[in-house]
């Protein structure tokens, strides 16, 4: 399965996200939401998760609670 997109500023800040989390973990949260923001937006959420489980009184529930 190939990447739907590999530009634009939503892949771009997911991916910067996801590389500076590698190196300080407090970030993690960060890249996640820029993740999930990406996968909606470019057709790679999961269709049988509901977008509404994932956010929790308008915000992006947190990965670790």
């Amino acid at each position: 399965m190939a990447w739907p997109t590999q530009e634009g500023p939503i892949f771009n800040r997911a991916l910067e996200s996801c590389l500076a989390a590698s190196a300080e973990p407090m970030l993690a949260e960060d890249a996640r939401r820029y993740f999930v923001a990406f996968a909606n937006a470019s057709g790679l959420m999961a269709r049988d998760v509901p977008l509404d489980s994932l956010y929790e009184n308008g915000e992006l529930k947190p990965l670790y609670r």
